[in-house]
């Protein structure tokens, strides 16, 4: 059964124009992507409306105007790693802790001493050499923790990193 899921993206005006006129995302591969390589979306719009917000305010955007735009995620059950899900969070981590034991035990090979790595590389790291091994991955999901909140409920973000395109439909400016 499919899983269809609203997924919100922050960006300026004329990248905006660039995906809807292209009727595409630019797929982001540098390696401080806390998911992986891939297009970032917030599971709610205001996240997106500040990502956007904090985007047009950098020097490189100067004069562009902030953009949300609205997509459908649709993917089944197998395509998504949920790091929310302790049992798959649990494979993503005991992947790495079997990389770093390889590297350790071969004579000779660049060793990965991960306590030295940032922590979004690690991330970026794991998540893509998971989807990797894992290839009908289409979708990485992923709670952040914003800013805690000692007298309620904490700030939370839900967001998608989705890497593989086909899973993105109906992309619309948002009001």
């Amino acid at each position: 059964m499919s899983i269809k899921t609203k997924g919100y993206h922050g960006t300026t005006d004329t990248a905006a124009a660039s995906i809807i006129s292209q009727n595409k995302f630019y797929i982001s591969k540098k390696d401080i992507e806390w998911l992986g390589a891939g297009t970032y979306f917030f599971a709610h719009k205001a996240y997106a409306t500040d990502w956007a917000t904090r985007e047009v305010n950098k020097p490189a955007h100067a004069g562009c105007s902030p953009v949300v735009l609205s997509v459908k995620l649709t993917y089944e059950d197998f395509q998504l790693l949920d790091l929310d899900d302790p049992t798959q969070r649990d494979q993503v981590n005991e992947l790495i802790r079997g990389f770093i034991d390889v590297t350790a035990s071969v004579k000779d090979s660049p060793k990965a001493d991960m306590h030295k790595v940032e922590q979004r590389k690690k991330w970026c790291f794991a998540c893509n050499l998971y989807r990797r091994l894992h290839k009908g991955i289409a979708i990485t999901s992923f709670t952040f923790l914003v800013r805690d909140n000692p007298n309620g409920f904490p700030d939370t973000q839900r967001q998608f990193c989705v890497s593989d395109p086909a899973i993105i439909s109906n992309i619309k400016k948002e009001a």
